[in-house]
């Protein structure tokens, strides 16, 4: 076994979950992806779309437009999604969500939980800001924000 260096910061964990069940109220299908880092950093993203940030305790609800957005965090690692389009019976409700290789369905009605990602918590920090700056209306279609990893490229 590898020792870790006792001066390094233990590396941090990301798993991707989601959850097709029945939610807590008795009120249908949440379907949401879920990251959460080893150190209860989250975001979440379900329903038609709205995202659920808990950074560093603190917790954070808004909307997002609809339609397939990729973000890439600055460690190249990808997240990407996708929602119903507009006219379908689902219009811009959460449909797919990818880390990488890693991919749920929020229409298959199989709760996935606690997927290994090859995520960091810096990645899903970084998730939340490029989320905050995209907070919209859910029936426009999402807009994405110009961070400076982008402008950059």
């Amino acid at each position: 076994a590898v020792e870790q260096d006792p001066k390094q910061a233990p590396a941090t964990t990301v798993t991707l979950s989601n959850d097709d069940d029945v939610d807590s109220d008795g009120n249908g299908h949440r379907l949401s992806a879920l990251l959460k880092s080893s150190t209860g950093n989250s975001v979440e993203l379900w329903g038609d779309p709205h995202v659920s940030i808990m950074i560093d305790g603190k917790a954070e609800n808004f909307d997002v437009g609809y339609g397939p957005v990729t973000f890439t965090a600055s460690s190249g690692r990808t997240i990407a999604w996708d929602t119903y389009p507009p006219g379908h019976a689902m219009q811009y409700v959460l449909d797919n969500f990818k880390v990488g290789s890693v991919a749920v369905s929020t229409h298959d009605k199989k709760a996935e939980k606690d997927l290994a990602t090859n995520l960091t918590d810096a990645d899903i920090r970084e998730l939340a800001d490029f989320l905050r700056k995209a907070k919209s209306p859910m029936n426009v279609a999402f807009k994405v924000p110009q961070t400076e990893v982008q402008q950059s490229k």
